[in-house]
């Protein structure tokens, strides 16, 4: 059986152009330094699962025909990742159920704080709200979604405790500057490993792409997928100096993988 990922964006929290920035990536033609930020859809047994909506979900539904959405897997709360979660509207009507949303049980606090009005008791009139279950999760316990395990992996990112995800044989680390040790045995020799890897500088919350070079060489998967990219990141360039190690994903890639 095969799920098969598509890289909705891979870009960092401004996305790539970045806004009134004149550098050689922003003003780049070539397609893949366009990246919106990051997010995967995961498409497996008929059922589309979005991990994280991110501040350009909308136009990743339009540019990637996205015509249906059964759940969503969020890794933290931050607004690249969440700030979305109004255009889940377009896929509801009156009748259709609320959207099974999972998270740490952090983020749903953080949901239901921010977001208030997707969770009033009584819809206001003309609705205009999206309807969502938030469904807690647990680090280290799986959720079966339609025949296939998910789970939360602990990850730090800057000093919060944030949520990788385990599919099957692969996992999604979008956002990450340390992975704990109790963490690690879940993601040796994976099928797949989409990691982040902001730029070539140090940064305080994200590691950077030698960084994530040198977890790939630890935990040894099939494939790798560097993901969650800012500007001083040529698509073209960095594939050339990471050679064979991992793979640069941009917008629009779609991968299969076997479970």
């Amino acid at each position: 059986m095969d799920i098969k990922i598509k890289f909705l964006g891979t870009g960092t929290s401004h996305g790539v152009p970045k806004i009134n920035c004149k550098c050689k990536v922003c003003l780049s033609d070539d397609p893949r330094n366009k990246r919106l930020r990051s997010s995967i859809l995961i498409e497996h047994a008929g059922s589309n699962i979005l991990f994280d909506t991110s501040a350009d979900f909308r136009q990743q539904a339009l540019k990637f025909n996205l015509d249906k959405l059964d759940y969503i897997f969020f890794t933290h709360a931050h607004a690249d990742h969440i700030h979305g979660i109004d255009d889940i509207r377009a896929y509801q009507n009156p009748q259709s159920p609320p959207i099974d949303c999972y998270a740490l049980k952090s983020v749903c606090d953080e949901f239901r704080e921010r977001f208030g009005y997707i969770f009033l008791d009584k819809i206001p009139a003309g609705g205009g709200i999206p309807r969502i279950n938030l469904m807690p999760l647990n680090f280290f316990e799986p959720v079966n979604v339609n025949g296939i395990d998910i789970t939360a992996i602990k990850v730090i990112h800057g000093e919060k405790e944030t949520a990788g995800y385990k599919v099957g044989n692969m996992a999604y680390i979008p956002d990450v500057k340390q992975i704990p040790k109790e963490s690690m045995k879940f993601l040796y020799k994976l099928d797949c490993l989409i990691i982040d890897a902001l730029r070539y500088r140090q940064h305080s919350t994200h590691i950077n792409i030698a960084e994530a070079i040198k977890i790939i060489e630890e935990l040894k998967p099939k494939m790798a997928y560097l993901t969650h990219i800012d500007h001083e990141v040529d698509h073209k360039q960095a594939e050339i100096e990471i050679r064979d190690k991992a793979k640069i994903a941009f917008d629009g890639l779609t991968i299969k993988i076997n479970l």
